[in-house]
């Protein structure tokens, strides 16, 4: 709470909040989650980061400031060994180029009051939605984990054996 107030406080125009994909990991991974769904948290550590998400709403609401809420995935860079062995980060990650992007649009993108937004790249088996973010951000993901999901299955295969 004190960041919010003491950004309301010294007028800063808008607030970038690195919340998580743990808010709404709660889903069956067979949908697409928007950022429009009740959140399904799957831990304690996603309840708090909900909390910061609760206030920026409330903090939006009351006092007008443009608050943006991100849900980050999985933010590794590309020769980030675990891509190759993690079956999940074909769904959720989040590449260090596609993540400036995003950080960026919702910086400079003008007239957001509230809004939530998945950070992930375009994963060919993301189960969030990222529509959103490129409908009104106009963000456009250059990386797709699919590049890596060779090397994991590969992995998958040697320690079945």
């Amino acid at each position: 709470r004190s960041v919010f107030e003491a950004c309301r406080q010294n007028q800063v125009a808008r607030i970038v909040y690195a919340s998580t994909n743990h808010v709404i990991d709660g889903y069956p991974k067979d949908r697409i989650v928007t950022s429009e769904m009740a959140i399904r948290p799957d831990s304690m550590y996603a309840v708090s980061k909900q909390f910061g998400e609760s206030l920026g709403s409330l903090y939006a609401d009351k006092h007008g400031m443009s608050i943006v809420c991100l849900r980050i995935g999985s933010p590794l860079p590309d020769d980030y060994p675990g891509l190759r062995t993690n079956r999940r980060a074909l769904s959720t990650w989040l590449s260090i180029r596609d993540m400036e992007q995003l950080f960026a649009l919702s910086i400079d993108v003008p007239d957001l009051q509230f809004e939530i937004f998945h950070g992930i790249s375009a994963n060919t088996r993301r189960y969030w939605d990222i529509y959103h973010a490129q409908d009104v951000l106009g963000y456009k993901p250059l990386d797709n984990a699919e590049q890596f999901a060779l090397d994991v299955e590969a992995h998958e295969s040697q320690t079945d054996e």
